[in-house]
C-alpha cells in the first residue's frame, strides 16, 4: 500500500491548534533548566508539534520560533544573574530548538509514513546533542548533569 504525501488540501484541520500551542508554551520553560516537571519534557513537543503540523507553514513556523525564543528566554533568564545574557543565550537556544519544528514541518509531507514519523526526534536528538549544546539539552535535565555543570560554571566565575 502506498501513502500520499499530505498537501495543503489534505492538512488536517485543528479548531483548538491555538490552545495546543499555549499548553506547549507553558510547559516549554520546565523543559530544560527546571526539572520540578519531567513530564514537561515530553508533553510540550507533543502539543507544539500539533500546532504545527496543522496550521499554514508561514504562519505555524514563525509563531513556533518566536515562542521558543521567548519561552526559553524566561526559563534561562537567572543564568548569570545581573545581566541579560542568561536570556540572551536562551533566546538563541530556543530559536535553535525551533529548527526541529522547521525540519519536521518542511520534511515530513514529502515521506512516506513510516519515514515521516522519524524526522521529528531525528532533528531534536540531532539539535541536543550537537555541539555545544549538550548541556542545555532536555535529555540532561533531569539527571543532575546541567546542574553540575551550571554550579562548576558560577564557581569559576567568581
Amino acid at each position: 500500500m502506498t501513502q500520499t504525501p499530505h498537501t495543503a488540501a489534505t492538512r488536517p484541520v485543528d479548531r483548538l491548534s491555538w490552545l495546543w500551542l499555549a499548553a506547549g508554551v507553558a510547559l516549554l520553560p520546565f523543559t530544560t533548566v527546571h526539572a520540578e516537571l519531567p513530564l514537561a519534557a515530553w508533553l510540550a513537543p507533543v502539543f507544539i508539534l500539533r500546532f504545527t503540523r496543522t496550521q499554514s507553514v508561514r504562519v505555524g513556523l514563525s509563531v513556533v520560533v518566536l515562542v521558543s525564543g521567548a519561552a526559553i528566554a524566561f526559563a534561562w533568564r537567572d543564568f548569570f544573574p545581573g545581566t541579560p545574557f542568561g536570556a540572551a543565550f536562551g533566546c538563541a537556544y530556543g530559536v535553535l530548538f525551533s529548527l526541529a519544528y522547521v525540519i519536521d514541518r518542511l520534511l515530513s509531507p514529502r515521506l512516506a509514513a513510516m519515514p515521516r514519523t522519524l524526522i521529528f526526534p531525528l532533528s531534536v536528538t540531532t539539535i541536543d546533542w550537537g555541539p555545544r549544546t549538550s548541556i542545555c539539552s532536555a535529555a540532561t535535565a533531569h539527571r543532575g548533569i546541567r546542574r553540575r555543570a551550571i554550579s562548576r560554571c558560577s564557581r569559576s566565575s567568581q
